[in-house]
């Protein structure tokens, strides 16, 4: 009878033992220890592991499990704008891309952790989708627009995202959010002394800071418009009708590489940066520091630098322009070697920044 107890006692153990190997398996594979490429996901610190959900979990699996099966990209990939005129739900062209290969400068760190990054991309696939399936205009500008068009992506030292939706959809757009995506997408209303926008979040996702929002999170603004022009609606105080747009610089909207994905970007992308006086494009890069991940100020001062001591970190877009298109290469360095990742040509755009004076005593969104 002893014997018979004993033995049991030791199935008991060893399955309790099988139990914390599987348990031990399974964790090591949703939070690994180490690894030469998620230096940047260690980021997130034990208070933000221990609170993420069952589906962060989950994304967090399907990130690793991109980044073990990346392929070596090819060099020199020609990208072809996309055609998203008449849309499908079947329509999606994904741009090459790798997180293993990622680097961050000392003098502007990556704000966004890999991680990070993967979200935003997959939050903004599902707007994407959703805004065309339904017809609603929506483009990005601000720091958006120039990570694309300069990096292809988003700026290094960036780490929220700006979108544009016409006023005429705003309604439309929040009514049809909660029929169809009120499961996957939550949105925040956000009222600031420049007007009202929109957050657009998953809501398993880490809360930002102390807010009522999670990040990665993505602001909605809106603009309006006229026969000819368009402006940013702000609020009444501080309205942007003195501060108009010719719809000639806008429309019609141009396809950009945004990291993995294509975005709506304006016609002229310098028209966005000559009504913020953004002078020296080009000469210098600025980081402010503020987080939108935890919704607070930097104890770290605002950081700069010149282009060319980021080329040996960060991929940067070169172009070339003829009379009738613009072509760009977006440039990785290895080894003191330049290597083209990939080239894409546009229709021509100005490539050569002109300061409206009228522009210099306001304070100017689009």
């Amino acid at each position: 009878m002893t014997l018979s107890k004993n033995k049991t006692f030791r199935y008991i153990i060893l399955f309790l033992f099988g139990l914390i190997c599987i348990n031990f398996f399974i964790l090591s594979k949703l939070f690994p220890i180490a690894d030469s490429h998620d230096d940047d996901v260690k980021q997130y610190d034990s208070v933000q592991d221990s609170s993420w959900t069952y589906t962060m979990k989950y994304f967090y699996f399907k990130f690793q499990q991109r980044i073990e099966d990346e392929k070596i990209v090819e060099h020199n990939v020609k990208l072809t704008l996309p055609n998203y005129n008449n849309y499908t739900r079947q329509q999606f062209t994904e741009i090459p891309y790798r997180y293993s290969t990622w680097r961050s400068s000392p003098n502007l760190a990556r704000r966004l952790t890999s991680f990070d990054h993967y979200i935003y991309t997959e939050l903004l696939i599902i707007l994407d989708h959703f805004f065309r399936r339904h017809q609603i205009t929506y483009l990005i500008t601000d720091g958006t627009l120039l990570g694309s068009y300069t990096h292809h992506d988003f700026l290094p030292w960036d780490d929220d995202v700006d979108l544009r939706v016409s006023n005429r959809d705003r309604q439309r757009m929040l009514n049809l959010v909660s029929q169809e995506l009120r499961n996957i997408i939550s949105v925040a209303d956000v009222t600031e002394e420049y007007g009202t926008y929109h957050k657009f979040y998953f809501p398993w996702s880490p809360q930002a800071g102390k807010q009522n929002w999670s990040y990665p999170c993505v602001d909605v603004f809106y603009f309006d418009e006229n026969s000819t022009h368009i402006w940013r609606i702000n609020s009444v105080e501080k309205s942007m009708n003195d501060c108009p747009v010719s719809k000639h610089n806008i429309f019609p909207l141009v396809w950009r590489p945004f990291g993995r994905i294509w975005l709506p970007t304006p016609r002229e992308p310098l028209i966005i940066f000559e009504i913020h006086r953004w002078t020296a494009i080009g000469e210098w890069y600025y980081a402010k520091n503020y987080s939108h991940k935890y919704e607070r100020t930097l104890s770290i001062m605002n950081d700069r630098a010149r282009p060319h001591e980021l080329y040996p970190y960060y991929p940067w877009v070169q172009r070339s322009c003829s009379q009738t298109y613009c072509i760009e290469q977006l440039i990785t360095m290895d080894d003191n070697t330049n290597i083209t990742i990939h080239t894409v040509q546009f229709e021509k755009y100005r490539t050569k920044l002109i300061f409206n004076p009228k522009f210099e005593i306001k304070n100017c969104w689009l």
